[in-house]
């Protein structure tokens, strides 16, 4: 499948050879966890080539962060300037496994610093920006401000030199400022084409310059709807944020946008036979009822079950499990082994349809082959793993014809042939020796569970304290080792078994 993959790569620019470039952030992620499983040196270094020029690009804002939808050159310099919910979401969730490949392998410390810059900055730009009071996200920035697609985004030449005055000659060369311009009409992209070799810190100097003038312009214009599917997405970056940063800010955030979620978006449903379960609603406050679609459902469940993971509150693994029993009984077609893209319950079609392909977000279908499979390691429900096995079984053999657009699905299918390790900490510190994992090895395709007193989750089930003190369980594939109060000698046990 790689191999496949590899013919499309471009190794000058980074990303797939073509024009426009979409980030893709589905691709990247399945390509971070095989060069994780398999050392592969050539795809280590493609990953590093094309996350440097995504962050590097002009399809990132370097002032107030924030990717843009996709860049309109093969050099990813000059962006369509929009910036879209789902594609930050995901990047958030690249970026950071990225970052915590590179540092378990202890390789590319130098973009390890412009990830970890970019990831702070968007999520600074998403509390600022795009937060609703209530602690939902709104869907997209406009690309244009004042009629103009970019306006509020370049520069002119004499802008940067009357801001940053003895330093525009050194910004001007590293970003190909000129009077001319880099684009058109004499107006400037912030682009990087390497790495620069002086610290960061001085350039993020300039931005914060840069960045007080371009406030006092007229902003693009801002698309307030509330997509609940969207918002998963960006529930589950922000877990990853935190997860390999343990950066507490970004756990709050995480928290409080999931609480919304639940309050906001989840609803009672009534059945033809009277019977009530909990759904999920597409868009928050709009005037007319709109059923949630199994994006909406997979997106969210996602979020949930990775917030468990870094919080370890059991009330999302809760909330994850009636939704996909909700998902199972109005979505799931049975006869093919696939969920339709529409609830049962919602307005009738003439024909329901599938979401099977992945393209700039995955389908919704390889995020619920994820779901079952994570939440009935979870819960002991051996249904969920075997009907996500038979969905991977249905798409398997396109999987090999073109992986580009079944990414995440080769993703799940690379989960599957791994050493599924299960991880439990008995401890009433488990966070902290979850970070501390985190912070050490790279396991992506782990569950961990925790509790410091009796839980009555399955997986936690006879996990006590061995000696009264903190303690360990590792698993591989349902075959556990002999708990341990030591975590050093847990890592160590995960590290051989990786």
């Amino acid at each position: 499948m790689v191999l496949r993959l590899n013919q499309e790569f471009d190794f000058e620019h980074g990303g797939m050879s073509r024009s426009p470039k979409f980030p893709m952030p589905s691709v990247w992620l399945f390509l971070v966890r095989y060069a994780s499983k398999f050392n592969n040196e050539e795809v280590l270094n493609h990953i590093k080539l094309s996350l440097d020029r995504i962050a590097l690009g002009g399809i990132f804002d370097h002032l107030s962060g924030g990717w843009t939808r996709y860049s309109t050159d093969e050099r990813w310099k000059i962006p369509h300037f929009e910036k879209m919910l789902y594609d930050n979401g995901q990047l958030l969730s690249l970026y950071s496994e990225a970052i915590a490949l590179f540092q378990s392998k202890n390789i590319f410390k130098d973009s390890q610093e412009i990830y970890n810059a970019a990831i702070r900055k968007t999520i600074n730009w998403l509390k600022t920006e795009m937060l609703s009071k209530e602690n939902g996200f709104f869907s997209a920035q406009d690309a244009d401000s004042e009629g103009e697609e970019g306006k509020y985004y370049v520069w002119k030449e004499d802008e940067i030199i009357d801001i940053l005055k003895d330093k525009a000659p050194r910004f001007k060369e590293l970003f190909e400022i000129s009077a001319e311009g880099n684009w058109e009409h004499g107006n400037n992209v912030l682009h990087l084409e390497n790495i620069p070799n002086l610290p960061w810190n001085e350039l993020e100097e300039d931005f914060d310059k840069l960045l007080k003038f371009r406030e006092n312009r007229i902003k693009p214009g801002l698309d307030n709807k509330i997509i609940c599917s969207w918002n998963g997405l960006m529930l589950n970056g922000l877990v990853a944020a935190y997860r390999y940063s343990a950066n507490k800010d970004d756990l709050k955030l995480a928290v409080e946008n999931a609480n919304f979620i639940k309050n906001n978006l989840c609803q009672e449903v009534v059945n033809e036979d009277g019977e009530t379960s909990i759904g999920l609603v597409h868009l928050y406050n709009n005037n007319k009822l709109v059923f949630g679609f199994l994006d909406d459902y997979a997106a969210v469940i996602q979020g949930f079950v990775a917030l468990y993971q870094v919080d370890f509150d059991i009330q999302w693994l809760h909330c994850a499990n009636s939704l996909c029993r909700y998902s199972i009984a109005n979505f799931f077609d049975e006869t093919e082994g696939l969920f339709y893209f529409t609830d049962s319950q919602s307005e009738s079609l003439i024909a329901r349809k599938k979401e099977i392909f992945d393209n700039v977000i995955p389908s919704s279908n390889s995020i619920m082959a994820f779901n079952l499979f994570n939440l009935g390691q979870y819960f002991d429900n051996f249904e969920y793993i075997e009907i996500s096995k038979q969905m991977f079984g249905m798409v398997k053999k396109l999987c090999l014809q073109d992986i580009q657009w079944l990414s995440n699905w080769a993703n799940f299918g690379l989960g599957l042939s791994s050493s599924i390790s299960e991880i439990i900490i008995v401890s009433e510190n488990a966070q902290l020796h979850k970070q501390e994992i985190d912070r050490t090895i790279f396991k992506p395709y782990s569950i961990f569970a925790a509790q410091n007193k009796q839980s009555e989750l399955p997986v936690l089930q006879y996990r006590t304290k061995i000696n009264d003190t903190d303690t360990f369980y590792v698993c591989f594939d349902k075959t556990c080792r002999l708990p341990s109060n030591n975590l050093i000698e847990t890592i160590t046990e995960l590290q051989k078994n990786g």
